[in-house]
């Protein structure tokens, strides 16, 4: 068993024990729960919502939207994969900010129902988009677009006599009794992957997979 309650170090420099370290773009915390990462883009999108608070006056409609998902989305998508898979009320400071942007372009009180102007803005809350995001990683997976095969993450469910299950090829998630292994994709991927409908599953391109998928999305309250 390895022993890591005493020092670390390579070539006599002492590798020190932190509690948050960044890696390519994402803050590691120790026990995995992405709260400073998610802190980090909380911060981030509320800057540029105060910004389109004061531009809602004067730009229309289409640019306000433009704007969102060109400063505000990409710090949401960035690994969204990775550190959305957590509990998900880490998430509640994403959603709240996105329901202030949704609140602040179609000028509505704070109190307004968000589901509603999510579904007029064609905008996806933190959830459905990180569904969206492992199910395109799943797709690229089975439709071998990815360096990584699916036997490394799923069971591909594949009858060789005909039954619903073989034509929609469900994936058997994992076993698991622990919630961080519930966060892996290879149990989350499957579980969301066996939810989405058959048509949208069998598109071979991943644009036309995520568009019907988002657009399936957009309909789930």
């Amino acid at each position: 068993m390895l022993d890591l309650s005493g020092s670390i170090s390579i070539l006599g420099n002492e590798i020190k024990e932190v509690n948050e370290a960044p890696f390519v773009g994402i803050l590691l915390d120790k026990h995995l729960t992405w709260s400073g990462h998610i802190d980090k883009v909380n911060k981030q999108i509320r800057k540029k919502c105060g910004i389109l608070f004061r531009l809602r006056h004067i730009l229309p409609l289409q640019i306000l939207l433009l704007l969102y998902n060109s400063f505000i989305l990409p710090h949401i998508m960035y690994g969204l994969e990775v550190w959305g898979s957590t509990y998900p009320s880490h998430l509640i400071p994403i959603l709240n900010c996105q329901k202030m942007i949704a609140r602040t372009i179609l000028f509505k009180p704070y109190n307004e129902h968000s589901a509603p102007l999510f579904s007029k803005l064609n905008i996806l809350n933190i959830y459905k988009l990180h569904k969206l995001q492992i199910a395109s990683f799943v797709h690229c997976l089975l439709r071998s677009n990815s360096p990584h095969s699916p036997n490394e993450y799923f069971h591909i469910i594949n009858h060789n006599h005909n039954t619903r299950q073989r034509f929609y090829q469900n994936l058997c998630p994992c076993q698991t009794k622990t919630n961080s292994g519930q966060f892996s994709i290879s149990y989350s991927g499957a579980k969301i992957w066996n939810n989405i409908p058959y048509q949208i599953r069998t598109l071979n391109s991943p644009k036309q997979f995520r568009t019907a998928l988002k657009n399936h999305l957009l309909l789930i309250l």
